[in-house]
């Protein structure tokens, strides 16, 4: 874990959550930004196509104004998936948490970290990598799931063997494992995570002054009871199935 005191020149907060296909990214970063809306502020992602049924997270714009707005610089990372799906993130949105003294959430994968860097050089990243607890589980989520088929399937397959070969190991802070029906448990230990990433040399000086019995207190008041996942943060309980984690 690396040590977020010593960035005493942090100019702001940055969490990705990576992952392969089927392992409930977007999900993730949706309801952690809805359960902790004063401390994460999630980054819509630019596209040029309709949104499906459902989904969240997306920002809709023509593919001239997508050009437009990366040949002038404002998109963070910028990309084409599918053939002619136009993705990217604004800069401009970052920036704005950042002011606002939010944590940036951004579901991304951790080998585009350098691209942060490069804009946000005095940002603290954080990566949260979220593993798939089988083959057979992420092969089922996939193909259950009718965008996911084919080559993102054996994409998704591809990388676990990574995980279980052991490549991935140091290129993350912290990596959890999507069990289904554990959503709520994989919110609140990526949040207490941050949590501790994110801690001031004060508040870890008035904790270590009190004992372990502090360190419980502090962990404990990072979880939400289950009602603030539904009535008080606007989550929608259809967003929660079975196929998303």
């Amino acid at each position: 874990m690396k040590n977020r005191l010593k960035t005493l020149d942090c100019h702001g907060h940055v969490l990705l959550i990576s992952g392969a296909s089927g392992v409930g990214k977007t999900t993730t970063v949706n309801m952690l930004g809805s359960a902790y809306p004063q401390v994460y502020s999630t980054m819509l992602i630019d596209m040029n196509r309709q949104l499906r049924p459902g989904e969240i997270g997306r920002r809709v714009i023509d593919t001239e104004t997508m050009h437009q707005k990366q040949n002038n610089g404002e998109y963070l990372g910028f990309s084409i998936v599918n053939g002619n799906v136009l993705v990217g993130n604004r800069i401009s949105d970052i920036e704005q948490a950042f002011k606002e003294g939010k944590i940036v959430l951004m579901d991304l994968p951790f080998e585009k970290v350098r691209a942060v860097l490069k804009v946000f050089p005095h940002a603290d990243i954080s990566i949260v990598e979220l593993v798939p607890p089988s083959q057979d589980e992420l092969h089922r989520r996939l193909k259950n799931d009718g965008r996911y088929t084919g080559l993102r399937v054996d994409i998704g397959v591809e990388k676990l063997k990574c995980y279980k070969q052991g490549n991935f190991v140091g290129l993350y802070d912290c990596a959890l494992i999507t069990e289904t029906g554990k959503q709520k448990e994989i919110i609140e230990k990526i949040h207490q995570f941050m949590s501790i990433q994110c801690i001031t040399p004060a508040q870890l000086a008035n904790i270590e002054k009190h004992g372990a019995s502090a360190v419980s207190a502090f962990l404990k008041s990072k979880v939400l009871p289950v009602s603030a996942y539904t009535e008080k943060s606007g989550i929608d309980k259809s967003m929660i199935t079975d196929n998303m984690l």
